[in-house]
């Protein structure tokens, strides 16, 4: 799933892929189909959790990149 203005430059805001093994194949993956998100700052969520590390991914896991968050 994608959030904000990183939706904006998926072009979508859900996409499917399978055979992803963790986070980090996950980002190489994106970057390959979106190279502009190279350039904006996110964090990812797997189901709902916010990660700082990499984490497996498993069939039907979802993950979520979020953009930083402003407001008050």
């Amino acid at each position: 799933m994608f959030f904000g203005a990183l939706a904006d430059i998926a072009g979508a805001e859900k996409i499917e892929l399978q055979n992803i093994e963790d986070t980090e194949k996950l980002k190489e993956v994106l970057l390959r189909q979106y190279p502009l998100l190279k350039n904006k700052s996110y964090r990812i969520a797997v189901n709902k959790n916010l990660i700082t590390k990499t984490q497996k991914l498993y069939d039907g896991d979802t993950a979520a990149l979020l953009p930083p968050f402003a407001g008050g």
